[in-house]
């Protein structure tokens, strides 16, 4: 088995072209060095030098050996970058879970900024119904999990780290885009895109428009995502959860609603396992964003 101090110290005589400045390199003594290169030569039973003077050049083995030998070189100074980069939490996989009603606004937003500067993680992105999520979980199949709260599986480990509104969000040319602030009577004979009855905001929602007498007109969806999409082409509008409130502007606009119906939501951590460096550095890019949308919400809010 070679060892990479003899393939070092034949790198440093091709360098340096002779033994007094390959020890000079490599910080031994000449006889060290000569040592070196002599156990290399013996265990590859490979004649690897030839002496000219005082110059040391390599023999037709000993360049096939050495192109060989970069192939180590190279793997060994890439160890060493992927170490660096392991250190500075920007290399590897960040697996999250998420609730599916949470695709739209801050997961997208988080992970654009969160790829700006961990361009070495990949990100694997799940989105799964809100009951699913704790187990998958603790059974460590995800390093972070963004949920609605309450938690409840003692499996687990969460934190809260934003407490919101609700959102409307609609086309830029509809209606509702010309209001501050959204009504329950202003929803009347609209399209709302729904989400499936069972959730929570389904029946908030419902239970809000219904006692203010509104009929609309509805389609029913269990994507947040797909509900900003037929939101952005002109179908309807969309009550949707408070993490949409990062939204930059574009072809659907994010009003406030009110009265309002505010929701707790969870970073959630596998039990029992610390969390490594990209999923802390994504949860440090949630929490800052979480502040973004609390502010906006206190903006939009009416005086």
């Amino acid at each position: 088995m070679f060892k990479l101090r003899h393939l070092d110290a034949m790198r440093a005589v091709v360098a340096g072209r002779t033994i007094t400045r390959a020890a000079e390199i490599f910080g031994v003594t000449q006889p060290a060095m000569s040592r070196l290169i002599a156990s290399l030569e013996e265990e590859a039973g490979l004649k690897l030098f030839a002496r000219r003077g005082h110059q040391l050049t390599l023999t037709g083995d000993g360049e096939t050996f050495f192109d060989a030998a970069q192939h180590v070189f190279d793997a060994t100074e890439n160890l060493a970058e992927v170490a660096e980069k392991v250190r500075a939490g920007n290399y590897g996989l960040l697996r999250i879970t998420a609730q599916s009603a949470l695709e739209v606004g801050l997961l997208p937003v988080a992970i654009e900024i969160f790829g700006r500067s961990h361009s070495n993680v990949s990100v694997v992105l799940n989105f799964r119904f809100r009951r699913n999520i704790e187990n998958w979980l603790a059974a460590s199949q995800f390093d972070l999990g963004l949920a609605r709260v309450p938690i409840d599986d003692p499996s687990v480990r969460y934190e809260k780290f934003a407490s919101l509104d609700v959102c409307v969000i609609a086309p830029r040319n509809h209606p509702l885009a010309r209001l501050d602030v959204v009504t329950p009577s202003d929803f009347n004979g609209c399209t709302l895109i729904s989400f499936a009855r069972g959730t929570l905001l389904r029946y908030r929602t419902d239970e809000l428009l219904s006692g203010a007498g509104v009929r609309v007109r509805s389609i029913e969806t269990q994507s947040s995502g797909t509900a900003f999409h037929l939101v952005a082409s002109g179908v309807g509008v969309a009550i949707v959860h408070g993490l949409a409130a990062v939204l930059p502007d574009g072809p659907v606009v994010v009003r406030q609603l009110r009265p309002a119906i505010r929701f707790d939501y969870a970073i959630i951590w596998p039990a029992g396992n610390a969390p490594k460096g990209p999923a802390e550095a994504f949860a440090r890019i949630l929490r800052d964003l979480a502040q973004t949308a609390q502010s906006r919400s206190i903006e939009r809010a009416p005086g």
